[in-house]
């Protein structure tokens, strides 16, 4: 993949291909938006295009976060590397992803790093969350704030017959319209229907076997998504419109909608709930559970 075959974000685009034919480097970029946008892939690109485009190349590192942070002892063993000269290329480059997962004992140790680098070294750090940043390593950055992707040039490299819904649910994250397709895709699909289905209309068995089978890859957060768009289109139906996103359940959203009489702040309160829940290491099964008995409980009231 080169810069040409980027999507989105053209005018980042072009002041990276300005740095490169000047070869005016910055010592620390930080690239920085929502999840999807291509941060990333930009940084990537922008480190092969300066050291040449082999697959794994001595003079480039990425560093991840280890499971919630990042690892002191990969940050410190980057630390020192980026005092030694490149091996073949005239740079050494280290890509920091998910930079606001450092903590603040990684953060000290980098500091004196980015304040006197060497000539050579060159930092890029890409973060979905910029306010977590804080403002010492900012100042010593150079800003790079990624746009969403246009729904237009989202739709336009979706190959999904429903691309136009993708895109707009997509919210600008070629990452997330990514995912949306895996979700919008054969058994994923149904079992999700299913889920939802079973969970309104109190058939528990079926609910709990339509748990069970969820693909164990599929994230929780796009599983939550999926749900909170369900009952977007169950609402519209209510309420007479036909600008669905699940147009093929036109049939079941209506028969549903007629036993339906929380509101949409209390829906979105037990998904937040549910959400939560998933996020302080409960069970994604319960926090689904929970989640539609306690709608079917607003519902019964």
């Amino acid at each position: 993949m080169s810069f040409d075959d980027l999507v989105g974000n053209e005018a980042i685009k072009k002041r990276l291909q300005d740095h490169i034919a000047t070869e005016r480097i910055h010592s620390t970029l930080l690239f920085h938006g929502r999840e999807g946008v291509g941060k990333g892939l930009f940084a990537l690109n922008f480190a092969k295009a300066l050291l040449g485009q082999k697959k794994e190349h001595p003079d480039l590192r990425i560093i991840e976060p280890e499971g919630k942070w990042h690892n002191m002892a990969t940050l410190l063993e980057m630390i020192n590397e980026a005092t030694l000269p490149p091996f073949e290329a005239k740079w050494r480059i280290f890509i920091i992803r998910d930079a606001d997962r450092m903590l603040p004992m990684h953060i000290n140790s980098l500091l004196k790093t980015l304040e006197e680098p060497p000539p050579y070294a060159i930092f890029i750090l890409t973060t979905d969350d910029i306010d977590a940043i804080i403002p010492t390593i900012r100042s010593r950055t150079l800003d790079f704030p990624f746009a969403p992707i246009s729904q237009k040039e989202l739709e336009t490299h979706i190959s999904h017959e429903r691309a136009t819904q993708i895109a707009h649910l997509a919210q600008g994250s070629m990452g997330y319209a990514k995912r949306l397709m895996t979700l919008m895709d054969g058994d994923n699909y149904n079992r999700l229907v299913t889920l939802i289905k079973t969970g309104l209309s109190e058939r528990y068995e079926l609910f709990f076997n339509s748990i069970e089978s969820l693909d164990k890859d599929l994230l929780a957060e796009d599983i939550f998504a999926f749900i909170r768009q369900w009952f977007r289109d169950l609402y519209l139906v209510q309420q007479g419109a036909d600008a669905l996103f699940f147009t093929e359940e036109v049939e079941d959203l209506k028969l549903l909608s007629q036993h339906m009489s929380f509101s949409l702040e209390e829906l979105e309160r037990r998904i937040v709930d549910a959400i939560e829940g998933y996020q302080l290491n409960l069970k994604l099964k319960h926090c689904l559970e929970g989640l539609f008995w306690g709608l079917q409980l607003c519902s019964n009231r």
